[in-house]
């Protein structure tokens, strides 16, 4: 099939899925009551594979032993912080011997320094994605980069505490969350809240505070003012949020034992101490000076506005279930979902344990349909075939590095989303997701499935790809050729696939040969007695099948 033929036909199998959801009403489950129904394989891999980076088999007939209940409480068990990124194989820094981590060093001269960290960086979130833990933190770490999105920042060390900062809070408070990022260095750096003093007050910040972050921007009343806040918010908000500073930035000094602390700054002097006086929108609050506490203040009172609740509400099920919000889905679903969120004091858990354990979310599977963002689809098939990545620090990270771009190229660059906003597939209306899947970005999709199974990532004198021998040592019964089918489907798909599709791959697998050949080839192949001749019939009617399953548009689903 040529790329426009696949870019159109997964477009249109997509919509055609998802239009009961917008035409269909009554046929959408519109409850939040606790989902009771059978609990089987498209269930509980419909749930790890849209909260983790790729379920395992292992990891989905575990959850089908176990339960909903119990799943949903593994997802949310608190994991242990990973290790800090490392200096892989720079020979160039004084400071950070080859395997330390350089998290609290200081940065020396040389370019090459800022790059290496920078690369370093990336190979670390790269090897964390590869974990494959049954747990949501990473999903949830990934959309709090989105809702928050800060790129541009030259300053390595303030994207790795930005980044373990919502990893570790990923599905905590939000009012924890907004508090720390609005004064963290990595946000600050961003929107220039660093250049903000009494003097020129910069209105950056300010303004994402409430636009993207909070109360949205709403309905234009009249001039300057919106259903939400009005331009005079945004003036008084940039006053309080005057004063902060970044200390230790780029910093080249050596101090404290050679270890350079990163840090928030709060300089009175260049804070405005004045009274301000907030709008209509928020009942013409005076906030009266508080110094370094004004800002935690100022979010207090812009929290006490229900539509924030509504506003994160959207996002996350946007992330988690489905780009279209109708009016039906808004009323009896995101409204009690706000509800419940402002009435527990913004804890992020409980509303997603609510949403993830419903009947909305299971009994619309066939309705639901999301494209794989860059990063769900390659650690989707690195995760379920378990790629091993190299041991050797250099070769981990050139692995690690030449996977990230490959991501990157499909339109995702973690830590790089194009604007303030995020990324546009949770964002624009109404292509949303449609948006991962163009003619460059399904060409990269299809280069990355012929490096993983074909040609191998170049790692030193080595090729990683998928090793097929240990793929069909996993399997049940790989002398059935049926129960190859069934497996290799449960493997890579939520949903049924076509009898056509299904046919299709045993084609590929038996490629003229019968039943009976098949499973005498695996027989003598398990009893190590099979020819160099078969092995390679074998591996090459493999690499087809798996190579058919990854290319279809239904993989690009989830």
């Amino acid at each position: 099939m040529k790329r426009r033929e696949l870019f159109t036909s997964i477009i249109k199998t997509k919509n055609e899925s998802s239009n009961s959801s917008i035409t269909g009403k009554n046929s959408i489950d519109l409850s939040l009551e606790a989902y009771k129904g059978v609990w089987n394989h498209e269930t509980a891999s419909y749930l790890l594979n849209r909260t983790t980076f790729g379920a395992s088999s292992k990891q989905i007939n575990n959850s089908i032993k176990s339960g909903l209940d119990e799943t949903i409480e593994q997802l949310f068990i608190k994991q242990n912080p990973p290790n800090p990124p490392i200096n892989y194989d720079c020979n160039i820094d004084t400071f950070v011997p080859i395997g330390e981590t350089w998290i609290k060093a200081p940065y020396g001269n040389d370019a090459e320094i800022l790059e290496y960290r920078k690369r370093s960086l990336f190979c670390w979130i790269m090897n964390i994605l590869n974990q494959n833990n049954i747990s949501i933190t990473e999903q949830l770490t990934l959309f709090w980069h989105n809702y928050f999105s800060v790129f541009d920042i030259t300053e390595h060390k303030s994207l790795y505490l930005y980044s373990s900062f919502l990893r570790n809070e990923a599905f905590g408070n939000f009012k924890k969350i907004i508090n720390h990022i609005t004064i963290s260095p990595a946000m600050l750096e961003f929107l220039n809240g660093d250049k903000n003093n009494k003097e020129s007050p910069n209105e950056n910040y300010a303004r994402e505070l409430l636009e993207l972050y909070t109360v949205g921007k709403g309905i234009l009343v009249n001039e300057g003012d919106y259903s939400t806040f009005t331009e005079k918010d945004v003036n008084e908000i940039a006053k309080i949020l005057t004063g902060w500073e970044i200390k230790g930035r780029l910093t080249t000094n050596p101090t404290d034992n050679n270890k350079s602390v990163l840090e928030s700054l709060f300089i009175i002097d260049k804070h405005d101490s004045t009274i301000k006086t907030l709008s209509h929108r928020f009942n013409n609050q005076k906030i009266e000076n508080k110094n370094e506490k004004e800002y935690a203040y100022l979010i207090d009172v812009i929290l006490k506005q229900e539509i924030v609740a509504e506003n994160i509400c959207k996002k996350i099920y946007r992330w988690f279930v489905h780009s279209t919000i109708d009016s039906d889905i808004e009323l009896h679903i995101i409204k009690p979902l706000a509800k419940m969120l402002y009435n527990n004091g913004y804890e992020i858990q409980p509303i997603l344990k609510k949403l993830l354990s419903s009947n909305h979310f299971y009994n619309n599977i066939q309705n639901f349909s999301k494209i794989k963002n860059p990063y769900e689809f390659v650690f989707s098939i690195l995760n379920k075939f378990q790629i091993k990545s190299p041991i050797n620090l250099s070769d981990n990270m050139s692995y690690w590095h030449q996977v990230f771009n490959l991501a990157s190229s499909m339109g995702m660059e973690y830590y790089v989303p194009p604007n303030v906003a995020g990324w546009k597939a949770y964002y624009q209306a109404p292509l949303y997701d449609n948006i991962w899947i163009n003619a460059s970005t399904l060409q990269k999709r299809k280069i990355f499935v012929q490096k993983i199974i074909e040609d191998g990532f170049k790692i030193s004198d080595n090729f990683i790809k998928i090793n097929v021998f240990e793929f069909i040592n996993n399997l049940n019964k790989p002398e059935e050729i049926k129960e190859c089918v069934y497996e290799l489907i449960h493997l890579l798909f939520t949903k049924s696939l076509s009898q056509e599709h299904f046919k299709n791959i045993e084609l590929l697998l038996l490629n003229g040969c019968s039943y009976e050949e098949w499973k005498q080839k695996i027989v003598k192949y398990k009893m190590i007695k099979l020819e160099k001749k078969d092995c390679d019939f074998i591996e090459s009617n493999w690499k087809n099948a798996i190579k058919y399953a990854l290319t279809i548009p239904e993989y690009n689903f989830i």
